[in-house]
């Protein structure tokens, strides 16, 4: 099987950003909540985004007021549709088009770091190092994702996404997808 090398992943879904926002699952709440509560998340609060796509974290961050939000999206197709269905709202983010290795954002200076189902197409060891070192002292990081696979439920990000991804080698994802449906079809719950 082939694997998808992370400079393909990180320019792939700007191929149909429209296709892939209507595809895109929203986050459950909670994941909101967490930011609010614990991490602080409001008005005034220094946030950065690692590879927003077209916004689906993005909206809520702004919602619950980051300022500034600086998002860093490494496909300008992307970075373009989320501007553009941002509206009135992208007056309030910085968008840097880089990798974000390849960022330039201040050191110690945000608040809240944010990477909502993005770390995989990222070098993780340099990824966190690098958050680490832009996040101010005291300063919050918080990282989400979905998982797919569960038999109970529809899931159409994975039905829209099945061909595309059918033959691809996902290494540990694909045996952690595994774990996941066998332990929710034997009625157990999972927590990683």
């Amino acid at each position: 099987m082939a694997e998808i090398e992370r400079a393909e992943g990180q320019r792939a879904f700007g191929n149909d950003p429209t296709g892939y926002d209507q595809a895109r699952p929203d986050y459950p709440p909670r994941v909101y909540d967490i930011l609010h509560d614990r991490c602080g998340l409001r008005p005034g609060v220094r946030t950065f985004e690692i590879g927003p796509g077209t916004g689906v974290a993005t909206r809520h961050l702004l919602r619950l007021g980051a300022a500034p939000l600086v998002v860093v999206e490494p496909d300008a197709r992307l970075a373009r549709f989320l501007t553009i269905t941002l509206g009135q709202s992208a007056s309030d983010i910085e968008v840097k088009i880089a990798t974000f290795e390849d960022a330039e954002l201040p050191v110690g200076w945000f608040d809240l770091g944010t990477a909502a189902t993005v770390l995989h197409w990222l070098d993780e060891e340099a990824t966190l190092r690098k958050a680490a070192g832009i996040l101010r002292p005291g300063g919050w990081w918080a990282m989400w994702w979905h998982v797919f696979g569960d038999p109970s439920q529809r899931d159409e990000f994975h039905e829209a996404t099945h061909s595309l991804l059918e033959h691809l080698d996902r290494g540990f994802w694909q045996s952690s997808d595994a774990l996941l449906r066998t332990n929710l079809a034997a009625g157990s719950s999972v927590t990683w």
